[in-house]
Parts: C-alpha cells; structure tokens; sequence
C-alpha cells in the first residue's frame, strides 16, 4: 500500500480564482515600493545638495537595494497567494481555503448566510473583476472571495442565495 501525498503537495480543493487579481494583487504590492523609491530618491536629491551627512550615492544604493527586495516581495506573495486561495460552494456550506503561512480553511453553513454583497473597486471594475462579501449574523464569520470575474460574480451570489433556502429576502 502506497503512502498518501504530504498534505503541502497535494492540490488544494476548489475553485482558484480568476487569474486576473493577480495584476491587482500585485498592482497593490508594488505600491509601497514605488514610494520606496520616490522618497529615497528624492532624500538622494537633497543630500547631493549638503556637503554634510550620508553620500547621497549611497542612499540612492540603499534605495535601489529596497525597491529590488519589495518588488520581488510582491511579485512572489502574489503568485503564492494565488496558489493558495480556493473556495467551493459545497452540499452544507461554503468553504475556503486561502493562506501561504497561516492556511485558514472555513466554512459558512448556508442557514448562516443573511446578505451577499458584490463588490469592485476602481482597478477591480477595469480588470472585470468582483469581490463577493458573504455576510453572516456574527461579523466574525463574515467571508470575502476576491478576485472573481465580473459575468460569473452575480451567478455566483445567486447560486449561494438559492443554497441558503431564503432567496434575496435574507
């Protein structure tokens, strides 16, 4: 009898999510390293300015050097994240299942669901994208799934609605 697969190698369960919210995680990640870099350029600029203080050419290294370490951050954390996240719409509930160091699998029973919220913010709108927001009587138990492509989104909270047996009047 052969062994079963070690549980990190084995495939998560689920649906992933469109691969689209890759752009807009990493879109997000990358932010901090912009300002990373207009900053310590900009502390670079004025240094070069005072004879007095740390050489500006090594601020401008150190700059560079953090801008390399987050860029590389977010363009791998994303891809991780990605790999990670999984939900299905089961028989009894909803499950994810998401987290690169923390792995977090939860379960919402559809009696619990009371309102489903479809959700998109500017980057959101212009990749087609949607993020549903499950919302259930105990704000700890409410859930998000990120990253869902806009036609299916609305299919999507109407399949969850019909599951939880009480339609749009939850």
């Amino acid at each position: 009898m052969s062994e079963p697969a070690p549980a990190a190698r084995m495939p998560v369960a689920g649906e992933a999510l469109d691969p689209r919210v890759l752009t807009l995680w990493r879109i997000d990640a990358l932010v901090p390293a912009l300002v990373t870099l207009v900053a310590g350029g900009g502390t670079a600029a004025v240094l070069s300015g005072i004879d007095s203080g740390p050489p500006a050419g090594l601020v401008l290294s150190v700059t560079v050097a953090l801008v390399v370490v987050l860029t590389a951050g977010a363009l791998v954390g994303a891809s991780l994240t990605y790999r990670h996240w999984r939900y299905r719409v089961g028989e009894e509930g909803l499950e994810l299942r998401h987290g690169v160091f923390v792995r977090t699998h939860s379960s919402i029973p559809y009696h619990r669901v009371q309102q489903i919220d479809v959700t998109a913010g500017p980057l959101d709108r212009a990749l087609g994208l949607r993020t549903l927001v499950v919302r259930t009587a105990s704000s700890t138990t409410d859930a998000t799934i990120p990253g869902i492509a806009a036609e299916r989104a609305e299919a999507l909270r109407r399949r969850i609605l019909e599951r939880s047996g009480e339609g749009d009047a939850v």
